[in-house]
This record gives C-alpha cells, sequence and structure tokens, in this order.
C-alpha cells in the first residue's frame, strides 16, 4: 500500500509540475481607467514603462514621472499576448506636458509640428492655388512631404502657416502648363 501511496505522490508531483511548466503570470492592464487589450507579462509592463519613461525625459529634457498601471494580476495557462508599444503609447498620452502632434518633414527633413496636419494640407494647397500663374493647370510640391504622428513637447508647435512657409521653403512650388512645362 505505501508503493502505491508513493506513485500518487509522484503523479501528483508530476502534474504539479507540469501545471507549472504551463502557467504564466500575466495581468490585464488599466492606465487612467482604460483598459487595454490583452494579458500582459510583468516583463513586458517593466519595458514599457522604462521606454516610455526614457521617451518623455528625452521630449521634456528632464525627469518626468508618468502614472501607474493598474494592474490585476492571475496565472493563466494562455502566455502574455499584449503589446508593450501600446502601454507604452497609453503611459505617453497620459504624461504631463506631452501631446501627440503632426511632424512634418520634408525629404527626410523634419520641420517641426502642427496641431492638425490636415489643416497644414489645406492650408498649402491653398496657398499654392492662390500664387499659381494663369498659364499653369497643376502645381507640384518639389520634394517628398511626410506627415506622421508624433509625440512632442505641449505648446512647441509650430502655426500652420509658419509651417507652410518652412515647407515651401525646403520644397518649392513648381506649376506646369497643360504640356508639362514648368512656367
Amino acid at each position: 500500500m505505501s508503493i502505491g501511496k508513493g506513485k500518487r505522490w509522484l503523479a501528483l508531483l508530476a502534474l504539479l509540475f507540469l501545471l507549472g511548466v504551463h502557467l504564466h503570470p500575466v495581468c490585464r492592464v488599466t492606465v487612467g481607467g482604460e483598459a487595454l487589450a490583452g494579458r500582459f507579462s510583468p516583463a513586458q509592463i517593466r519595458l514599457a514603462q522604462r521606454a516610455a519613461r526614457a521617451a518623455a525625459e528625452e521630449i521634456l529634457d528632464r525627469p518626468t514621472a508618468l502614472i501607474r498601471p493598474r494592474c490585476f494580476y492571475r496565472l493563466s495557462l494562455r502566455a502574455a499576448d499584449g503589446d508593450p508599444a501600446r502601454l507604452c503609447d497609453a503611459l505617453l498620452r497620459r504624461a504631463d506636458g506631452i501631446v501627440l502632434a503632426d511632424g512634418v518633414s520634408v525629404n527626410g527633413t523634419a520641420l517641426g509640428t502642427v496641431t492638425d496636419g490636415t489643416l497644414l494640407l489645406e492650408r498649402l494647397y491653398e496657398a499654392m492655388r492662390g500664387d499659381m500663374p494663369e498659364t499653369a493647370t497643376v502645381a507640384r510640391l518639389g520634394g517628398n512631404l511626410q506627415i506622421h504622428r508624433v509625440y512632442s513637447r505641449a505648446g512647441h508647435e509650430s502655426p500652420v502657416w509658419d509651417m507652410v512657409l518652412r515647407v515651401t521653403g525646403a520644397a518649392p512650388v513648381f506649376y506646369l502648363d497643360g504640356e508639362g512645362k514648368v512656367v
């Protein structure tokens, strides 16, 4: 009877070992009351916090405190599937002194940021049409304009018309007639 009892203990230990190997410590995360999708591992949370803190310090040129995410820990048979970049984004969006703005560059050279890239494009096209000679049919920007979302220091966005001048200074406007010749 003691041999059967020993085998049961070994079977129980083997089962506990298998469970331990396949259980993952994961947590659901909320930032500022917003629940993020997925399950995060403690390592992913630390990674996202370090990345957000480093980005915030680079943007603000000073150490900054970020809000702490709330974590609800548990063990799961499924591995962590949360995206640390989304957690980093959620932390930066709630950081004091940091805003999400539209970064503007021409031919890879950063010109600054504006609060509304769509408005910048509207004003740029308006300026190009306003200066168009009567013989021209098409206006083209002489460079590759890129507008992309970036984190920026609050209050450091450029006024839209100032950015229009920077863009046209970095990439002159060419006017073409119906035959494709520069006017």
